[in-house]
């Protein structure tokens, strides 16, 4: 069974959501449970992916589904992935083209 860790820290302009584990069928719901709170108290969010050793067709849609829900009304989604297996999965699926990908949470909330 897959394992899954999620933290979500809310910042004045901001909110970090930090995955650790598998993002796949087993557990999008927890995954999809974080996203929701921190897309509905934040518009701009810094997901960081760090701690993710597989991501599979589950995962990337909810990906898209905050992304969808963030971006129309002026929102950011940041990733922060350096995971080869992760960052090859977006690339295939164009997801690359989508989102900001950074190297370290830093990076990414100094650009959101």
């Amino acid at each position: 069974m897959s394992q899954l860790d999620v933290d979500v820290k809310g910042h004045e302009d901001h909110a970090v959501v930090r995955v650790a584990g598998e993002v796949d069928y087993f557990t999008s719901e927890t995954f999809r449970d974080a996203l929701d709170a921190a897309s509905g108290a934040h518009s701009r969010l810094v997901l960081d992916l760090l701690g993710v050793d597989f991501m599979d067709s589950a995962g990337l849609g909810e990906l898209v589904r905050v992304w969808k829900k963030v971006s129309p009304n002026g929102g950011r989604l940041a990733v922060v992935c350096t995971s080869n297996s992760v960052l090859k999965l977006f690339s295939i699926t164009g997801l690359d083209q989508m989102v900001q990908i950074y190297a370290s949470v830093e990076a990414a909330t100094a650009a959101t």
